[in-house]
């Protein structure tokens, strides 16, 4: 059976009902705690490589969005240099430069080494492009709007991807969004008609990727964790399946078995 994944950041399930958004939750759905990673600040790339990975955090070695180097990134989470405020700026003004952590930094091996034919698409830590991160710190200093702007336009070009890649030859297809994240910290909660028309966009676009997707197809939607009040990760995560398969979640961990058991029966 192929596996569609559909990897929806920040798709929170609360919100999910308040819109009556039954697209997202497909056939069957639930939500998994994923408190075990409020130590790691519920950090995308560290979900998200547990998801691929199958392991912790404390196996899979990503700890953080980017990268220092080795070195600089241990020294700058011990005293004393864990108490000088602004080190990011004080290190660039010295001409060092940090890039994105991505798949060398992964100490496990991934699905994707397991599952062929897979096509892995802009997933954290593996191999999400570092230009589109830039461009949003970029716009983020001229306004929200251009940030806004900015992120629509970077989703476009991750949906045209996923559309042409469906009609490819695979077994696993993994794609990550980030709108619904990005608009979420933009907007959640005062501007909740914002937070309204982004998460019916891409229920549309659920929609419209479910009928060009092949029939044998399992589609998995899932989130690593919601927003809270404040605007802050929040520790539930949102799954759904378009078919019974007889199976529930109880960690991120445990969609690695799923998608494993079901490639290796064929």
């Amino acid at each position: 059976m192929r596996v569609l994944v559909l990897a929806i950041d920040c798709l929170d399930y609360r919100l999910v009902n308040r819109f009556g958004l039954d697209a997202f939750k497909q056939r069957v759905w639930g939500t998994i705690d994923v408190s075990e990673f409020r130590k790691y600040k519920l950090l995308t790339p560290v979900i998200w490589t547990s998801f691929i990975t199958g392991k912790p955090p404390e196996e899979h070695g990503v700890l953080h969005w980017w990268t220092w180097g080795r070195l600089l990134d241990r020294i700058r989470y011990y005293p004393p240099f864990k108490w000088v405020r602004g080190k990011r700026r004080i290190l660039e003004k010295l001409g060092f430069k940090p890039r994105l952590v991505d798949r060398s930094h992964i100490k496990s091996s991934t699905i994707f080494d397991v599952v062929k034919p897979s096509i892995p698409l802009f997933v954290p830590a593996y191999n999400d492009p570092e230009w589109y991160h830039r461009e949003y710190n970029r716009a983020l200093r001229s306004s929200v709007k251009e940030l806004e702007e900015a992120v629509l336009k970077v989703h476009k070009m991750k949906l045209d991807a996923l559309m042409e890649s469906l009609s490819r030859e695979w077994k696993l297809l993994m794609v990550w969004f980030d709108v619904i994240d990005l608009f979420s910290h933009m907007y959640y909660p005062h501007r909740l008609g914002k937070i309204e028309w982004i998460y019916r966009l891409v229920a549309l676009q659920v929609r419209k990727i479910a009928k060009h997707t092949p029939p044998d197809t399992l589609i998995l939607i899932v989130s690593d964790h919601g927003i809270d009040e404040n605007g802050l990760h929040y520790p539930k995560a949102f799954w759904s399946l378009n078919k019974e398969v007889g199976w529930r979640p109880n960690k991120i961990t445990d969609f690695y078995k799923l998608i494993l058991e079901l490639y290796r029966s064929g």
